[in-house]
């Protein structure tokens, strides 16, 4: 669907020649439907950096590849999901957070109760896992299937009360957010004598994706919510989180790659801010 004009595939194509295809066309998709939104035709100059009066870019204001180089990914055999959050290993973080089985159902408590119970909720879901671990032998199991009863909780809140978005709880909302979908990515061995199959080979998905579509779901409420002004939530939804947005399309899941791809249709519509900046970023970031 969204290949364009790029080159068809051999069936002899590594796994990650493959993904970096899709990879790419997922981009081109992207640019067209900005171009689209920005009314600019869509022509081999339209995303060029805009240089000064006397010829010359800016180095300040230009964004490049070495701000988020998309060629460094976690390929080393440490396990991306053990990584350490905000200088803490994975278990001293979770320690700090409250225990997902001490955190009641919206139902059981009363309305008033519920906006206080909504941000214990958020913290409470910040907790990280290790989904390395084979399923019948993960002692976290448990704590993996709570947590995402209580992310269905907090998306269907959102859903009942979009006044529990309001700028009092933009920061939760922005850490929780934060602190579960920018990660490390898993490093998927391709030798290069391996032949990668895409009609016969099943395609990459990764295991906390339950977790990361309803949180992704969470981000988008919160992005197309009347509720939330662009002018306040602009502080939150900036550039170097624009930037780390732009890295999570090194995703190798289809399923990650298409809803960013929503979420970042639905962020440069509504922040108009940012329109310059995010099509001189995936130029920059992903064609040069």
């Amino acid at each position: 669907e969204y290949m364009g004009d790029l080159p068809e595939l051999h069936c002899s194509a590594t796994r990650a020649e493959l993904h970096r295809v899709k990879f790419f066309s997922c981009i081109q998709s992207i640019m067209k439907v900005l171009m689209k939104l920005s009314g600019k035709k869509k022509d081999k100059d339209s995303t060029q950096p805009s240089p000064k009066k006397d010829g010359k870019i800016d180095s300040k204001k230009e964004f490049t590849k070495s701000h988020y180089n998309i060629n460094t990914r976690h390929t080393s055999h440490e396990q991306p999901s053990a990584r350490p959050v905000e200088g803490h290993s994975l278990e001293e973080w979770n320690r700090t957070l409250p225990p997902l089985e001490d955190i009641p159902n919206f139902r059981d408590v009363s309305a008033s109760e519920r906006p206080e119970l909504f941000l214990r909720k958020l913290k409470a879901c910040e907790r990280m896992f290790d989904w390395t671990i084979a399923e019948v032998d993960d002692p976290q199991l448990g704590q993996k299937e709570l947590k995402r009863r209580q992310l269905v909780e907090i998306l269907d809140f959102i859903n009942e009360n979009q006044k529990a978005l309001n700028e009092a709880n933009m920061p939760n909302v922005m850490e929780f957010v934060s602190v579960n979908i920018f990660r490390g990515f898993p490093a998927f061995p391709s030798p290069g004598h391996v032949e990668f199959d895409p009609e016969e080979d099943e395609p990459i998905q990764y295991p906390e994706w339950p977790h990361l579509q309803l949180v992704m779901e969470v981000f988008l409420r919160f992005v197309v919510s009347n509720e939330v002004d662009p002018k306040v939530a602009r502080k939150y939804i900036d550039q170097p989180f624009i930037t780390k947005l732009l890295g999570l399309f090194e995703s190798e899941d289809e399923r990650e790659r298409e809803t960013l791809k929503m979420i970042l249709h639905r962020i440069y519509g509504k922040f108009m801010q940012h329109r310059a900046f995010i099509r001189k970023s995936i130029n920059n970031t992903f064609y040069h």
